[in-house]
């Protein structure tokens, strides 16, 4: 879970990097104690998941996080195709729960 808002289960993390500025060194998310802590600091991180609940269900997700002192960026990355599967009135549905957590 990336802060109550993205919710997947470890087993799913394709690969994560995070660098550890104490040891100089990119480090796995599984290493991190806490995300509070590890971004009360500057910090940069990415994680690539087969599959993230960010108000709905996704596959494949790419989460980008950089934050330095003052606030930080999030960019979620995914592949178009698996939305288009959906009529117009669920891919409304799907993409405001989406956004409702963002």
């Amino acid at each position: 879970m990336l802060s109550g808002y993205v919710l997947f289960d470890v087993n799913d993390i394709i690969s994560s990097h995070f660098f550890d500025k104490e040891i100089n060194k990119d480090i796995t998310y599984q290493d991190i104690r806490s995300l509070e802590e590890y971004f009360n600091d500057s910090g940069t991180c990415n994680i690539y998941l087969k599959k993230a609940i960010i108000g709905t269900d996704l596959d494949n997700v790419l989460i980008l996080i950089s934050f330095d002192e003052i606030s930080g960026d999030i960019t979620i990355n995914l592949e178009a195709e698996q939305l288009e599967d959906y009529d117009r009135q669920e891919l409304k549905s799907k993409l405001k729960k989406l956004l409702s957590f963002i």
